[in-house]
């Protein structure tokens, strides 16, 4: 899940236009395979192809998602086994080089330069692409009749196109989403002038009705106040509204037009056009999505029509009273953009004779077929989300690489079989590009980019300016972090490295299957670990003890006054130990001891490499508060809480140290993910006794994301009695939660938990009193009604007068006044308080509903 968050960095580089045309062309294989599948399905029920049409836009929308999450699944290339064969030979040949290069302004260009000195640059205009590039650079290196290592770096300039493309996409989605965007604000304007059906007993009928076709929720039936056609809104609420007079109409064409709508909400027929909407949003530039909203249309009014008829509607008068209702009724504005309306001109031949054709066979899809159909639907999408036929996705080519080294026999390897032509230059093919790639590209920390992703198979974790990031095989991510505010290891030094004023941060942690590479790099000062095979370090975590057998490990420094390296491999059970000192080799001494053991100690300290080797060392030595100490040194928010977290697995801590972590992610650690899993995990160890409850509290209160501090809070008054002084706490933490469903999921769950009172009622009303959605207002007032038995009358009084002052719609005013009603005592004084607050309310066919609900409510208790 985390690359789909880093997706965000790359929306203007060519790895963003690379994944949008890689959802585009997956999109458009599953449209197409939604048409072949209704076409084969021309002889069954339109609900059968309205439910596939629905599964297939619904799966649209999740295909990015599945794109992002999801590891790949490279198709086989045929004829490409001799490439991957170099390509593994040369991979296993690349040692990290690391340099800097400038970035050319006016040229892209491959230059290759052998360590004797000798340089050769192969040149590529500023149209050529990146790949041409790349297998211009292999092809200097292996026709280089050289016997020293070679270096490698690509240098070019930055593109614009994907912010153009990003650009007119963008501006193409909000095009679409224009009609529906004034169609909403004209229904809520019609539904705002219309006004309940006056008939009780036709009120009753639509009622039936509806219960008959299984609808559950509370439908609202509404006259209009002008000559609209018969229509239908609202997904959670429905409307439907019929035209003026429609209470003299005949009573068949009553039934049917009622039964017409009530299918739709049945259905859910409104939310499935507001999926086909955004998806002809999102694909605005594909013909397939379009074609696709418009068969949902078309098939969704047949299945309706079909749902009639099997009602017992005569095909014929049914026809009839369509023709009518499409001749003297209009759907007004944009309207139709927003809701379903029952008879548009437009639409009516292929429906008519739909209608009549006796043959044609009706169904309705039952819930179990439905889901079962939406099932397949995701796993097809999921399947061909995966798939990846080609390399994987390019990152940004544009940036300045450092170079990479290749060990002489590269020289003597020819790729001539593996190679075709392309405008004169010599172009490797599809499936060594991509190790050519990893082998040229490496991960380069700037200024203005924090680090460049270049891996082709295997997990990959990352620390990148504080943050853990996990990417699935074939990933190819680029972070632009420019001007963020995040934790960087900005305190890593190294002796006689010069920090300039600017400077870029990092730590790095990269794993490919046997492969691990762990950086560090603050300016120009840089600690790297990497190695194959598995390894184990000393007792005291200053040495390394064992390699897997062909395995090895290079580390080294580079910044600093002077240079060093160490490369350990596995030797017949043995380790050998190799030490250079600015680039010339020295015997393994203490001197290098003492270097290892401080380079193993600062690295770890920033990426956590060793998965908490050495804060066990730490606090098999000096304890908890040895660990402890260690975390406040510790800048990266990840890696405080993994080491926060290791030292859980070993220890309970004492309410003093309980109270130093509480420090830590109250004003240490910023990320709010990070923030709220620490919390939580504290109260999962029963270690937020009540003196600790003001300063857990204090430290929920610095999350900044809704979701999260929903989710501490919600698991602090679940995990036992809180005291007055603590739910007036949470409450005031609650008060910055801006988001109106996790701050009305958030004072449900303390309630449930805790109870009201009125000593914690201020606080309650003053954190409810920012909830500004009348429905999310109404369902927390009405669902604490329904589950608090035995509240005080006074907080049922500030409940009325909170409701009255901040539901602003009438309907819901009137729903809520009717279910306090309802709840609470049926007295004279109760409904006289109810009937006071409805006042507040101006449409008079909801005042009169209230009044209605009470004038029940008093017959019922016999006149008391």
């Amino acid at each position: 899940m985390s690359r789909i968050f880093e997706f965000a960095g790359t929306l203007t580089s060519s790895s963003f236009a690379a994944t949008a045309l890689d959802v585009a062309v997956k999109v458009s294989i599953l449209l197409a395979i939604a048409v072949i599948a209704t076409r084969a399905l021309r002889g069954a029920s339109a609900a059968l192809r309205h439910s596939l049409w629905s599964a297939a836009i619904a799966a649209t929308l999740v295909v990015p998602v599945f794109v992002l999450a999801l590891p790949s699944w490279h198709l086989p290339v045929p004829g490409a086994e001799a490439a991957r064969a170099l390509a593994g030979r040369l991979s296993r040949a690349v040692e990290n080089d690391p340099a800097r290069d400038e970035l050319s302004a006016s040229r892209r260009s491959a230059t290759v330069t052998p360590e004797g000195g000798v340089s050769a640059t192969v040149d590529v205009n500023g149209a050529a692409d990146e790949k041409t590039t790349l297998a211009a650079a292999a092809a200097a290196v292996t026709d280089l009749p050289t016997a020293a290592p070679v270096k490698v770096t690509i240098v070019g300039q930055r593109d614009r196109l994907p912010l153009i493309v990003l650009s007119v996409w963008a501006f193409g989605c909000i095009a679409a989403l224009v009609p529906l965007f004034l169609g909403a604000l004209q229904l809520r304007g019609i539904g705002r002038r219309a006004r309940d059906i006056e008939s009780d007993a036709l009120d009753d009928y639509a009622s039936r009705l509806a219960r008959s076709l299984g609808i559950r929720r509370v439908v609202r039936i509404v006259e209009g106040s002008g000559t609209e056609t018969p229509m239908t809104w609202g997904v959670l609420r429905p409307v439907v509204l019929v035209p003026r007079g429609f209470e003299s109409w005949p009573e068949s064409r009553q039934r049917d037009v009622l039964l017409h709508e009530l299918a739709h909400v049945a259905r859910y027929d409104c939310l499935t056009q507001h999926l086909a909407r955004a998806v002809c949003a999102l694909h605005w530039y594909n013909p397939l999505a379009w074609i696709a909203a418009r068969r949902l249309r078309v098939e969704r009014e047949r299945a309706c029509d079909d749902r009639v008829l099997l009602s017992g509607a005569r095909a014929s008068e049914y026809a009839d009273h369509i023709l009518t209702i499409a001749r003297t009724l209009h759907t007004p504005g944009v309207a139709g953009a927003a809701a379903l309306a029952m008879a548009r001109p437009s639409h009516l031949e292929g429906r008519l004779l739909a209608l009549l054709d006796s043959g044609r066979p009706r169904g309705v899809i039952t819930r179990r077929r439905a889901t079962w159909i939406g099932a397949a639907a995701m796993v097809l999408a999921a399947v061909v989300a995966t798939l990846s036929p080609w390399a994987a996705r390019r990152a940004d080519a544009t940036e300045a690489n450092p170079p990479r080294s290749f060990p002489a026999e590269v020289g003597a390897e020819r790729a001539d079989t593996d190679t075709v032509h392309a405008q004169g230059k010599r172009v490797v093919d599809d499936s060594l590009y991509g190790s050519l790639k990893r082998m040229l590209d490496t991960l380069n920390a700037r200024e203005d980019t924090a680090r460049r992703v270049l891996r082709a198979g295997g997990t990959r974790t990352e620390i990148v300016d504080g943050q853990r990031v996990t990417y699935g095989p074939g990933s190819e991510i680029v972070l632009n972090t420019a001007g963020a505010k995040s934790d960087k290891p900005s305190e890593f030094r190294l002796p006689g490295c010069t920090l300039a004023g600017r400077r870029s941060s990092s730590a790095t942690v990269s794993e490919n299957d046997s492969h691990m590479k762990a950086s560090v790099k603050n300016g120009d000062c840089e600690i790297t670990l990497e190695r194959e095979g598995a390894i184990r370090f000393s007792d005291n975590f200053t040495d390394i003890i064992s390699v897997d057998a062909d395995g090895w490990v290079t580390i080294y420094d580079d910044g600093g006054s002077t240079r060093h390296k160490l490369r350990i491999v596995a030797d017949n059970g043995k380790l050998s130990r190799t030490w250079f000192v600015d680039g010339a080799e020295r015997p393994y001494d203490a001197d290098a001891a003492r270097w290892l053991a401080n380079a193993l100690q600062e690295l770890d300290r920033y990426t956590n490499f060793s998965n908490g080797a050495r804060m066990s060392v730490i606090y098999k030595e000096r304890g908890a508060n040895g660990v402890l100490e260690e975390v406040a040194k510790t800048e990266s928010d990840y890696g405080m809480r993994s080491d926060i977290e290791r030292l859980l697995k070993l220890t309970k801590l004492d309410q003093a140290q309980t109270e130093r972590v509480l420090g830590f992610a109250q004003s240490d650690i910023s990320g709010d993910y990070d923030k709220s899993q620490l919390l939580q995990l504290l109260l999962k160890q029963g270690l937020i006794t009540p003196p600790l409850q003001p300063k857990f509290i204090a430290a929920a209160g610095t999350i900044g994301g809704d979701y999260e501090r929903r989710q501490v809070l919600t698991a602090l008054v679940k995990s036992g009695r809180l005291g007055v002084e603590s739910q007036n706490a949470v409450l005031q933490a609650a008060r910055r939660i801006g988001s109106d469903y996790d701050m009305r999921e958030m004072l449900l769950e303390l309630v449930k938990a805790q109870g009201l009172s009125k000593a914690t009622a201020p606080a309650f009303l003053a954190a409810a009193g920012r909830i500004s959605s009348d429905y999310d207002m109404r369902t927390l007032l009405v669902t604490i009604m329904d589950d608090q038995e035995n509240l005080d009358p006074s907080i049922v009084d500030s409940f009325l007068d909170l409701g009255a002052k901040r539901i602003s719609s009438d309907y819901d005013k009137a729903e809520f006044f009717i279910a306090v009603a309802r709840t609470g005592p049926n007295t004279e004084t109760a409904r006289e308080r109810v009937a006071k607050a409805a006042e507040s309310i101006s449409s008079e066919s909801d005042y009169g509903r209230v009044l209605s609900s009470l004038r029940k409510l008093k017959n019922s208790s016999g006149g008391r």
